[in-house]
């Protein structure tokens, strides 16, 4: 059993720099897009009426405001 308070895992969280976390999140993400073969970005997602080029178009899409957002603009 584990010790009462916040786990290791969000503890770790508050030593994160926001955009180190956001440079590693979009590197991971990157690294499943490679990934994505030519006739898979038609598929849908488990987001009804969402392809996978419209899911990857959102979260990249999305991924332009954040540096700005995390800056404090």
């Amino acid at each position: 059993m584990r010790a009462p308070g916040p786990s290791p895992w969000v503890a770790s969280l508050h030593r994160v720099k926001p955009l180190d976390a956001l440079d590693a999140a979009t590197a991971a993400f990157e690294a499943r897009l490679v990934a994505v073969r030519p006739e898979q970005w038609g598929l849908p997602t488990p987001c009804e009426g969402w392809t996978v080029k419209d899911l990857a178009d959102h979260v990249l899409g999305g991924n332009r405001f954040s540096p700005v957002l995390l800056a404090g603009g």
